[in-house]
């Protein structure tokens, strides 16, 4: 979700930001409970998709297999919350440090009230293949988007709504013209909204009377597009093959290179106003507007694709993608000092279905732990001078499970597994 916290320009020279750098997040933590506490957890073999901050302090970012962590602490800390889905999870949008709501595959809709202690899986749209379009304009104003689908609520979520009232190229009452699948909405208040979508060709709706009447955007762009931040009626930006920019909502569109010809595909976009625009992509590349200026890349210190951004104000803006990757800006921190984790031992295959198999860099001995999400321990097997072992299922449910390997009386993590049906 694109929120706006504060209005400001942000004036810093733009010698400054081409030499800015990201710093990479790596604490992250699952509370395993009494006697083990907290413990870090490796997730650079995960992907993240998106990421909500409500203030400085308080985010939450979400990915494949149920991912959701949270951190409320400026991201000196990430913890792993437990969703009651292992489906990938696509969008985030928190309205306050306790209530928000999440989007993924299978139609997933979760929704907490105490900050993410307690997910509830929402029953919105009862079947299909994928949500990932979120934003709530404020606490009751919410829309959910994906294939073939359009949701609306005015209470809060407490009731939800399809909406189909479309006004595009002579197609009434159906979606976004041609387009099944709905990549990406973004409402600057209840009445105001664009909404992007994909495949086949880029398609852009908008609306200033929420949703009761929707407009097409311009025909002419032909590529698809994945993210769509408004800064009012009559400026906007979205993410997609290439760069694209409104000068009037989501109808007019065209098409503002980046400086030196970074030809790659841009997932994500957020914007400060009309002079600060930021997007993210394809091998790490994050590009930058400044007053009015063409686009040019500034160093994120990573190669991986990068998939959304949250600026959050002028000190803090953060970036998620493959690997694990969680940045952060150092507009204000001069070195890495971030925590270093144990690094992940091969757990192949996973998810795991029946059972996967457990590599160690050397042999142990001791005891693998396999532990809930709630800390409980399910699962406890000896090792002895082994470089692996096998686990089985057995009757695990699907879900989240961390792998402790418990030697000389101490634990030391090896990673996480998901089990899938």
């Amino acid at each position: 979700m694109k929120k706006y916290l504060i209005a400001l320009v942000l004036v810093f020279s733009c010698s400054f930001y081409l030499h800015s750098q990201w710093v990479k997040q790596t604490n992250v933590k699952v509370d395993l409970g009494a006697p083990f506490g907290e413990v870090p957890v490796d997730i650079s073999s995960e992907t993240l998709y998106a990421i909500d901050f409500v203030d400085d302090k308080y985010g939450w970012t979400v990915g494949v297999n149920g991912t959701i962590l949270h951190t409320k602490d400026g991201g000196q800390t990430w913890k792993m919350q437990m969703a009651p889905v292992s489906e990938n999870l696509k969008n985030v949008d928190m309205v306050s440090r306790t209530e928000g709501w999440i989007v993924g595959n299978n139609y997933t809709v979760l929704h907490t009230t105490d900050g993410g202690i307690i997910w509830e899986l929402d029953t919105v749209i009862d079947k299909g293949y994928y949500l990932e379009a979120l934003c709530f304009s404020d606490e009751k104003h919410g829309w959910i988007g994906g294939m073939d689908k359009l949701m609306q609520t005015s209470d809060g979520g407490k009731t939800w709504v399809e909406n189909s009232k479309v006004e595009a190229g002579g197609c009434l009452n159906c979606y976004v013209y041609g387009v099944t699948d709905i990549t990406a909405i973004h409402f600057i208040d209840s009445l105001t909204g664009c909404v992007v979508g994909s495949p086949s060709y880029a398609q852009t709706m908008y609306t200033t009377d929420g949703g009761v009447t929707w407009k097409r955007g311009d025909y002419s762009i032909t590529c698809s597009v994945f993210d769509v931040c408004l800064l009012s009626e009559t400026k906007g930006v979205i993410a997609g093959m290439h760069n694209w920019s409104s000068s009037n909502s989501c109808v007019d569109w065209y098409h503002l290179l980046a400086s030196g010809g970074h030809n790659v595909s841009m997932y994500g976009v957020d914007c400060v106003d009309e002079n600060n625009i930021y997007l993210v992509g394809d091998s790490g590349v994050i590009t930058r507007s400044v007053n009015g200026q063409p686009y040019y890349q500034v160093n994120s210190n990573t190669t991986s694709k990068l998939y959304d951004i949250c600026i959050v104000d002028e000190n803090n803006a953060w970036v998620v993608g493959r690997n694990g990757t969680i940045l952060k800006n150092d507009w204000k921190l001069s070195a890495d000092n971030s925590p270093k984790m144990t690094k992940a031992l091969n757990i192949s295959p996973n998810p795991m279905k029946i059972s996967s198999k457990v590599k160690f860099v050397e042999p142990i001995t001791g005891v693998l732990n396999m532990y809930n999400l709630f800390g409980e321990r399910v699962k406890s097997l000896d090792v002895e001078d082994r470089r692996d072992i096998e686990i089985s299922r057995g009757n695990l449910p699907s879900g989240v499970y961390i792998l402790s390997v418990q030697q000389n009386g101490e634990n030391s993590l090896l990673g996480k597994l998901i089990i899938s049906d």
